[in-house]
């Protein structure tokens, strides 16, 4: 689509201009762990599959977040021009041999890969829906039963208004 043209030539000047800023340090940043991790497995799932629009999607929520963070490793930041390479290659290659400094090129760099470990989402969000529509939400642990979650979406004050102490006909999560 053209008209988005100019909102990927903005997120590649800003991709540019962050290579440029002195903010490389070391920092212990949880949900920047998190987020570059989840874009490893993204990027890597979605270019196999054809799927072009949202891995660069998942790479614009990552580089938002390294925005933020006040002083970003050059590692991180390496990684996602590792990520965003495939999608501009010729400015990815600028800034990684002319600015950054490296002598290989980065096609020749290997994958990053993903740890699984730190992906794990320890919550999230079920959307109850009661004839065909959404009526709530709930934040539940990952790792429950289908029964477990059944039951706890039942002891919410969404259930017992839409639903109350009838048996529903039919249920699946």
């Amino acid at each position: 689509n053209p008209t988005g043209i100019l909102g990927v030539h903005r997120f590649l000047q800003r991709v540019y201009k962050m290579a440029t800023n002195d903010k490389r340090q070391t920092t212990n940043d949880k949900k920047l762990e998190f987020l570059l991790h989840k874009a490893i497995k993204k990027v890597t799932e979605d270019i196999e599959n054809f799927r072009f629009n949202t891995a660069i999607s998942s790479l614009m929520i990552l580089f938002n977040e390294m925005e933020k963070t006040p002083q970003l490793p050059i590692t991180k930041y390496q990684v996602l021009l590792k990520l965003l390479a495939p999608f501009a290659p010729h400015l990815i290659e600028e800034i990684w041999r002319n600015i950054l400094g490296n002598k290989k090129s980065i096609h020749l760099e290997s994958w990053p890969k993903y740890n699984q470990k730190l992906i794990k989402e320890e919550k999230f969000e079920l959307v109850i829906q009661i004839n065909g529509k959404p009526r709530g939400s709930m934040s539940l642990p990952a790792g429950l039963s289908d029964e477990e979650v059944f039951k706890e979406a039942q002891k919410t004050d969404i259930w017992k208004k839409w639903v109350g102490d009838k048996k529903p006909q039919k249920t699946f999560y």
